[in-house]
């Protein structure tokens, strides 16, 4: 199941079946999704006009059109949200059309083992789109600190010194299948990419900052430094 992120995606819940729209809207909210919901096309096109949208989920029938209907519109207007089909059957015969347009599919009722790994993906490509956003509207250029620089470089250094940061130490990583995930408990092994004794990653704000071993002191973890990136980038990772 997604977990809640600090940055939640918004997603518009379209069904001509109001038990079921409140269904799927539960879910998502249990996801971390903020959710509108309407349950004809009039309503939905003033959302999608008004709103901006990561996600819509549309059920195969809506009153005054089709799931297929709404699908054709988002894939020409609004090619960036993800679209899921909610159909009664996955046999249902507007399933093949809405998959050749790209569309996910989402068996209702209750077929949530499968709609959970597709609300994970359009958190994740979301995040992605979000961050690249904010580096493009906010690039950020700070001074080489070399010597000589003038006064006025460093006093833009100077105010940031006092900025707290948050540090990561990141032994290692791997990807899992979902149901590999959801089969973890007490004593599960989870194998990462790195072999015993490599160097440890250190991130600020995701950007790699330097490498170190791991220590102990005073019975508490530690990284001893052994390679560090130059001052210019470690600034960069600040920002």
């Amino acid at each position: 199941m997604p977990l809640p992120t600090d940055d939640p995606c918004k997603a518009l819940v379209l069904d001509n079946d109001p038990i079921r729209m409140s269904a799927v809207a539960d879910v998502l909210k249990n996801c971390g999704f903020t959710v509108e919901s309407a349950m004809d096309t009039k309503s939905a096109n003033h959302w999608l006009s008004a709103e901006q949208f990561d996600a819509v989920l549309c059920h195969e029938t809506i009153n005054g059109g089709s799931g297929l209907d709404v699908l054709k519109m988002i894939v020409k207007e609004h090619p960036d949200i993800s679209f899921v089909l909610m159909a009664d059957s996955p046999q249902s015969p507007s399933l093949l059309e809405a998959q050749k347009l790209g569309a996910d599919i989402f068996s209702t009722p209750g077929d949530y083992a499968t709609l959970f790994p597709k609300l994970a993906a359009i958190q994740s490509k979301a995040g992605s789109r979000s961050r690249s956003q904010r580096m493009t509207a906010h690039p950020v250029q700070l001074p080489e600190l070399q010597a000589g620089s003038s006064r006025v470089e460093r006093a833009n250094v100077d105010m940031i010194m006092d900025v707290p940061v948050t540090i990561n130490a990141v032994l290692g990583n791997t990807s899992v299948l979902i149901s590999d995930l959801l089969q973890l408990g007490p004593g599960s092994v989870v194998e990462l990419n790195k072999r015993a004794g490599e160097p440890v990653d250190l991130f600020v704000n995701d950007k790699l900052i330097a490498v170190g071993e791991v220590v102990v002191v005073n019975e508490t973890f530690g990284i001893r430094i052994t390679e560090v990136i130059d001052a210019k980038q470690r600034l960069q990772a600040l920002a």
